[in-house]
């Protein structure tokens, strides 16, 4: 089984450098855990702490499913850096990481 787990950041310092580009779309091999209830959860919010937001997005018998369910409902995606290395995962059940959109996001100050 695989679970589809989008993480998102929603700290103090969104849109700062440093601070763009943080959410991931994670293809794991166990669902999210919600960290208040112990519980697991395969759809919708799971949890947020101060600076993070968890939400699932259902469990798959394939990787080749969730790819699809990801181009479906995500739209353009990315699985590497621009230098062309993949997205590190944090956790040891990620199998795959993705990241909203086609391009990285640019942040420039005016000044």
């Amino acid at each position: 089984m695989f679970y589809l787990v989008e993480v998102n950041y929603i700290g103090p310092n969104h849109g700062e450098e440093g601070y763009t580009d943080l959410d991931t779309l994670e293809v794991r091999t166990s669902p999210a855990i919600s960290k208040n209830s112990k519980e697991i959860c395969t759809y919708g919010f799971c949890d947020a702490c101060p600076d993070w937001m968890v939400f699932a997005h259902g469990e798959y018998d394939s990787l080749e499913e969730v790819r699809g369910y990801i181009k479906t409902n995500f739209g353009a995606t990315r699985s590497r850096n621009p230098d062309g290395g993949k997205f590190e995962p944090h956790c040891t059940d990620v199998v795959e990481v993705y990241k909203r959109g086609e391009y990285v996001l640019w942040v420039y100050n005016i000044l």
